[in-house]
């Protein structure tokens, strides 16, 4: 028989063209074939292709067992499979973790030994037959995959061979370990280090883990104590732990009445030792059931001890100072064996943060820093050995004399030269524990301590904290001691700028170019949401202890700058670093004013406080919003928090100066007055030394031979003294507001007439620091020769007094003055730069999500934090008394507080301008809802004027207090927009009828009275702003029937109105002679006295009343005067 050999050697198939006219190096089917290719002699051979048979099957007894993805590794002849059972059945396949008893494998193939090896197993790997593992690659003996459904992952397949799963310690266990993104250590560095004896804050909160609910119970705040009746601790803790309980009432009518629950424990003095976070406290059912005389026997109520709760103690010192300030103490904190260098940071504003270094030589996010560890020498306190007599006075040893010759303040220096920084360990960690230690919770093998100065933007290292170090530790923080070293190395720049880890949250697509890894079709990270529930206000630093506060301690001199405008924002981060937008609140943004009272020697500084009305929502109707981190069921949602504040107002100086001049120099001798002048619109400072350049002149535009200089620098008054003792301090606190002083000239003394007094007399005493007393030549004072010094003066044009008086006799001088020679130091503030950058930056609190919600849902959630039913209603024309405002508090879920003991209490009011106006408006308490007044003082009148829609908008801040809830205080803000109404004006115009006859050349005559009200309730503001204006002229004469005409051209041309000399006197409308020489077509007339057309004439006037200088409101109708009758005469 004939036979048919073919070679493909096209290695096609062809289905496309007729049988008989396909190639014999083509095919037209075949299956389960390959062609060869080969280069040998069977190249192109058709052959049969072997079936599948199974190599391995791992191991794995699961059922349903599914290869999801697979990579094979050529080189080393490796497969790698995916493997699962699990099929997530949501609607998006994402929603459903996969659950503990579903299994889940990364497993290894040898193809040339047929061994394998199962790399990692376990429910955290989340996987689903619905989302296959496509982006699969091996860079080195790194395993990175990705499914569309989990965050990208990696795993070093050497560490997991030589631990695998299965065996007694197999090397990943958790999310943590496996993702791409490490772990972001998102709590700042602590300077404040825990006392070491397990003793927990007085009066910090113990929270609630377990609550119960009772029946029938009294309200009131017993005292538990660990080990009696029954109470017992989870720990080692010692028994002496007291705290005391408040039940609360839940709902006092309808369904839910007579129902209580507890509120945290408040921890009393007896605060126990050797407790430590997670400790839990127990009071048993029966107990609560005796000590609330309930009708029930609730559960047990369970306790937790967080480390906010755990006492801590200052940790930066100056050990280089044998002695305290006072010259005498011993300084407790002296090393005589210190071997840093103690100078290093004396001119320095450090702070303080670091970063972990994984496993595979990866490091994480930089942590938040803390604040800058500074006191400043001396504590800041000005000392001397006496009161100085006179700026020569060398004896007195006063810093304060140093300073106004120098213009700077020598011992403003950093003493600090040793930190113990406390680095908190993350959640759960416990440094020494055999199971929660850092490197088998997150494969953390070494930490860096990162440095940065102030004006800096580098980011360096001052040391490596090895891994041997971690080993040997214990407790929730790492302390690490500094002791003024110099830094080690810098970061490069791509870490410095480097916030958040670019890695998605889902990424479909996978690849590699290099050593980098790419993703593509990507979640980059989850929505943010729209807003928070908080309020931000200042005010004294939060006392030691409280909600774990320490910063009294902690930072001893540091405080918030006043003047300012803050706004405090929110940033979301989760567990690994991706980090949502700045998320604010309606209540975001707060003004801190200067202080308007002395402050004490105890002062501590103020802090921003941030109150949070409501937990952070773990669901939100932004699409694709993440929820909160759950480490089973949503290991990606939002895991801590962290403040960032806003703050445009930037760099500023103090100007250090001799005592401000208050006015002019002045005559006080003999031949004239003996006592002084003050004024408040002037002053004189001296400027000289640093001070030129603190308050610079404006050089612009000037000539060669310009002597005087303007100058537009805004100074705010800080320390100022009106008088001179030479036995007393007579400096005191200057109470600026927020507008500021401003400096208007600026030359040398004879240049701006400052060398003779208001009266142009030579002045008797220098009242200029380094302007001698007397000059060569000169007969009375030094007025006539000026020699020696000669530094520049500023003129201050000033919103209020500031400053002494002087340049008279002092022999004939009622009252101390300013002199060269006797002089105290004085202080401006100027004002700051602004800067337009829209930055927000990252503060030193921040926190887990977990932690604050607990917080708020306990405790803030029942605190009055709002206000129900705020009603609004100022108007120009409510006398003193009136009632202007009422409201009830309320908690953050809008229920009212009415139990009768709660009380609120007016803080502080301020106007649009930032002016405080407190003392306008007083609270008072009614018997009935809505139970809180606002009415105005006694005394007190408002007027609408052209600047009310900015300075009578007011804000409130009132504190809120329900005893009945457990104690404790709120600050509520009501914001601005609440304005002061205005009230239409009313006027009247009584015409002068009949008019006299006006002829050449006289010019005006009386028309009409004008009498305006602009609706204010004192009789003394009603006519202030008024604005008459004439807007119609009409006339009505024989022959034209009944109907007036309106004249054709501008009626200010024969009208116009005069104000009254007083506030009280009516305005008058007057005409000139042009409206008597009006023709019969009432136009201007080309011959005034020609009347032969015309017989008796009617003039009716029009005029519009105005509020507020012409931006208020209008009369509703225009003001018609009587028509008046113009007799003709000839």
């Amino acid at each position: 028989m004939a036979e048919t050999k073919n070679v493909f050697l096209g290695a096609k198939m062809n289905k496309d063209l007729d049988p008989r006219l396909i190639s014999n190096r083509e095919y037209i089917e075949a299956r389960n074939a390959s062609v060869t290719d080969s280069a040998g002699g069977d190249s192109g051979v058709l052959e049969n292709v072997f079936g599948n048979i199974e190599l391995t099957n791992f191991g794995l007894t699961d059922s349903n067992l599914k290869i999801i993805g697979f990579y094979v590794d050529t080189t080393n002849d490796r497969l790698f499979a995916f493997i699962t059972n699990y099929t997530d059945s949501s609607d998006t396949a994402l929603t459903n973790p996969a659950p503990a008893a579903s299994a889940h494998y990364i497993a290894v193939y040898n193809t040339i030994s047929n061994d394998f090896t199962v790399l990692v197993g376990g429910s955290f790997l989340n996987f689903s037959d619905t989302h296959e593992v496509l982006g699969i690659d091996l860079i080195e003996n790194l395993l990175f995959f990705t499914d569309n459904r989990n965050q990208p992952r990696k795993i070093n397949v050497n560490l997991a061979l030589a631990n695998p799963y299965g065996s007694a310690n197999p090397y990943y266990t958790s999310e943590d370990h496996i993702s791409v993104a490490k772990y972001y250590p998102c709590l700042a560095p602590d300077i404040a280090k825990l006392t070491g004896d397990g003793k927990l804050f007085v009066s910090s909160e113990l929270q609630i883990q377990t609550n119960t609910t009772l029946n029938s119970a009294t309200i009131s705040t017993p005292t538990f104590t660990v080990g009696t009746g029954g109470v017992t601790t989870s720990g080692s803790g010692s028994l002496t732990l007291s705290f005391s309980v408040t039940i609360i009432e839940t709902d006092s009518s309808g369904a839910g009445s007579n129902r209580y629950v507890l509120l945290p424990g408040i921890v009393l003095p007896l605060g126990g030792t050797d407790y430590q976070p997670g400790d839990t406290i127990t009071i048993p059912g029966a107990t609560l059931k005796s000590t609330f005389s309930s009708s029930n026997t609730p559960d047990d109520a369970v306790f937790v001890v967080t480390r906010e709760n755990m006492l801590r103690e200052e940790s930066m010192y100056d050990v280089t100072s044998p002695f305290l300030p006072d010259g005498s103490t011993a300084n407790p904190y002296y090393d005589a064996s210190f071997t840093g260098d103690e100078q290093f940071l004396s001119d320095k504003f450090v702070r303080f943060s670091y970063r972990f270094k994984f496993e595979d030589n990866e490091y994480s996010l930089i942590a938040p820093f803390s604040q800058a560890a500074f006191i400043p020498k001396q504590d800041g306190y000005f000392q001397e050995d006496s009161i100085p007599t006179s700026i020569l006075d060398d004896a007195a040893n006063s810093d304060e004399v140093d300073t106004i010759k120098s213009t700077i303040i020598e011992f403003f220096e950093n003493k600090v030269d040793k930190v113990e920084l406390s680095i908190p360990m993350p959640d759960g960690v416990v440094l020494g524990n055999a199971t929660n230690n850092l490197y088998d919770k997150y494969k953390v093998t070494a930490i860096d301590v990162l440095y940065k100065e102030s004006d800096g933007t580098t980011i360096r290292v001052v040391d490596t904290i090895t891994f041997d170090e971690l080993e040997t530790a214990s407790g929730i923080d790492y302390v690490y001691t500094y002791n003024s070293s110099k830094p080690i190395k810098s970061l490069p720049s791509k870490e410095t700028i480097r916030v958040s880890d670019r890695v998605p949250l889902r990424a479909k697509a996978q690849a590699v170019a290099g050593n980098r890894v790419m993703y593509g079709n990507l979640t980059l990270r989850g929505a943010s949401l729209d807003s928070l529930n908080y309020t931000v206000s200042t005010g004294d630093k939060i006392t030691f202890g409280q909600y774990g506060s320490t910063s009294q301690r902690e930072y001893p001199n540091h405080t918030l700058k006043q003047n300012r405008t803050y706004q405090v924002g929110v940033v979301l981060s989760d567990k690994y670093g991706r980090q949502s937008d700045v998320i604010l609140s309606p209540n975001s943004t707060v003004f801190h004013p200067y202080k308007s009272s002395v402050m004490s020697l105890d002062y501590l500084g103020d802090s921003l406080q941030v109150l949070f009305n409501a937990p952070i929502p773990s669901t939100s109707s932004n699409i694709g919003y993440v929820g909160l981190y759950d480490e089973t069921t949503n290991p990606l949602g939002w895991y801590s928090y962290k403040l960032v504040v806003k703050q445009q107002e930037q760099s500023y100086y103090n100007v250090y100066l001799p005592t401000i001049l208050n006015g002019y120099p002045q005559d006080v001798n003999s031949g004239g007055p003996t006592t002084y002048t003050t004024v408040t619109d002037e002053a004189y400072i001296t400027l000289f030394s640093d001070n030129i350049n603190k308050v610079p002149r404006d050089l612009q535009e000037v000539g060669a031979q310009d002597v005087q200089f303007s100058s537009s620098v805004r100074l705010f008054g800080r320390v100022y003294n009106t008088t001179f003792n030479s036995t007393a301090a007579t400096n005191e606190q200057y109470f600026p507001g927020n507008i500021g002083d401003e400096v208007t000239l600026i030359g040398d003394r004879d240049e701006i007439g400052l060398n003779r007094t208001d009266s142009g007399n030579e002045y008797y005493s220098s009242p200029f620091y380094s302007i001698p007393t007397k000059g060569i030549g000169s007969t009375v004072g030094d007025g006539a020769d000026l020699k020696g010094a000669n530094p520049y003066i500023g003129r201050v044009s000033t919103i209020n007094l500031i400053g002494a008086v002087g340049g008279g006799d002092l022999t004939f001088a009622t009252a101390p003055e300013v002199t060269n020679l006797q002089t105290r130091l004085n202080v401006y503030e100027t004002a700051p730069t602004f800067s337009n950058l829209d930055i927000f930056w990252e503060s030193s609190t921040s926190g887990l999500i977990s932690e604050l919600n607990r917080s708020v849902e306990q405790n803030f959630s029942i605190l009055p934090v709002q206000l129900n039913t705020f009603t609004w209603s100022l108007s120009e024309d409510d006398a003193p008394g009136d009632l202007v405002c009422s409201f009830d508090l309320a908690t953050a879920g809008g229920q009212d507080i009415a139990g009768g003991t709660e009380t609120a209490t007016l803080i502080e009011v301020r106007d649009g301008n930032g002016g405080i106006v407190t003392d306008k408006f007083v609270l008072s308490k009614a018997a009935v809802q809505p139970q809180f007044r606002l009415s105005t003082t006694a005394g007190t009148y408002f007027k609408y004027t052209q600047f009310s829609p900015i300075k009578d908008n007011y804000t409130f801040t009132i504190q809120a207090n329900n005893p009945e809830l457990g104690g404790g205080t709120s600050l509520i803000s009501t914001g601005y927009g609440n304005y002061l109404a205005n009230v239409a004006p009313t006027g009247t115009a009584t015409a002068n009828d009949p008019l006299p006859e006006i002829r050449p050349p006289s010019t005006w005559g009386d028309f009409a009275v004008l009498n305006g009200d602009n609706g204010a309730a004192q009789t003394s503001d009603q006519k202030v702003g008024l604005v008459w204006e004439v807007t119609k002229v009409e006339f009505l004469w024989v022959g034209n029937g009944s109907v007036f005409t309106e004249y054709q051209t501008s009626p200010y041309d024969i009208f116009r109105i005069v104000k009254g000399s007083g506030q009280e006197i009516a305005e008058t409308l007057q005409y000139n002679n042009q409206l008597i020489c009006l023709d019969v077509n009432a136009t201007n007339s080309t011959a005034l006295y020609t009347y032969q057309n015309r017989t008796s004439t009617s003039v009716r006037v029009t005029l519009k009343l105005t509020d507020a200088s012409g931006t208020g409101l209008t009369n509703s109708s225009s003001i018609v005067t009587t028509p008046i009758v113009l007799n003709r005469t000839d």
